[in-house]
């Protein structure tokens, strides 16, 4: 009866394990393997036009090699594009915050500061 439950318990971890593995990987996998399309083919012309405002990702804490983000941004009157050398870290939910102060560096910083959540991003590299 002990084998009988030792083999249970092996095919229970074994299973545990490889779905941890595999939801992992699609994490970090998926995104480079089936990209989304590149958002800026999307944008008219006459809309590329009426820029509102543009600027810069920062990386909040240079020590953490992991969570980054870099690259640029433009923002129009009827979209926010990021532009093709915007990249973070991978990672299972990124937002994007539009925040008009240059020294945010945790979400702390957020708490008497105006921002706009744009919500989750698509990719980790690219427009």
């Amino acid at each position: 009866m002990n084998r009988f439950w030792r083999g249970i318990a092996i095919f229970v971890l074994g299973g545990v394990l490889g779905t941890g593995f595999g939801v992992a990987l699609g994490f970090f996998i998926f995104p480079y393997v089936f990209p989304p399309p590149v958002a800026a083919d999307q944008l008219a012309d006459a809309e590329r036009s009426k820029l509102v405002a543009s600027g810069a990702f920062i990386h909040a804490n240079p020590s953490d090699a992991v969570h980054y983000g870099k690259g640029r941004v433009s923002v129009y009157e009827h979209a926010v594009f990021l532009e093709p050398d915007f990249e973070v870290g991978p990672g299972p939910a990124f937002h994007v915050y539009l925040v008009p102060k240059a020294s945010i560096r945790s979400s702390s910083d957020l708490k008497d500061v105006m921002f706009v959540d744009l919500g989750g991003l698509r990719a980790f590299k690219g427009s």
